[in-house]
């Protein structure tokens, strides 16, 4: 665990505060952590498909923002819909990090109809039909609070 911990420090203070460009911190932070686990394209997938979960659980926190200031109730079960969610992403997209072969961990998600994929690009793109107000801002994610 405290590898990991000093592992993210160095992420966070070296490559995701200093990335050049802003909008592909995230990116490159997990391009660098498929690196650091080794050179197995299954580690590549892995990585790279938690973008989708990242920016699926973004839009949430969006409209949580937007919700909470009207209905604490529906705010606190969509703040939990979204951490199921996020987390059930997380434990499809690991086989790519489990099986570490490109050719087995898209078999598997062919076998899946690469439903987690799906699942992430259709909520963030059902997100955008639901209104928000002017002037609220998302509270920062988990993964934001760890890189501060």
């Amino acid at each position: 665990r405290h590898w990991n911990m000093t592992v993210q420090w160095w992420m966070t203070h070296y490559l995701y505060k200093r990335f050049p460009f802003k909008s592909l911190r995230y990116g490159a932070v997990f391009l660098v952590s498929a690196y650091w686990h080794g050179v197995h394209l299954g580690y590549y997938l892995c990585f790279m498909s938690n973008l989708l979960t990242g920016f699926m659980e973004s839009r949430i926190s969006l409209i949580t923002a937007s919700l909470r200031a009207r209905s604490k109730t529906h705010a606190q079960v969509l703040d939990f819909i979204g951490w199921l969610l996020t987390y059930r992403l997380f434990e499809y997209l690991s086989i790519g990090f489990m099986l570490r072969l490109a050719s087995d961990t898209i078999f598997v998600w062919k076998r899946t109809f690469f439903f987690g994929h799906l699942l992430a690009v259709s909520i963030a793109l059902l997100t955008f039909l639901v209104p928000r107000q002017r002037g609220d801002r998302p509270p920062r994610s988990d993964a934001e609070k760890k890189l501060q």
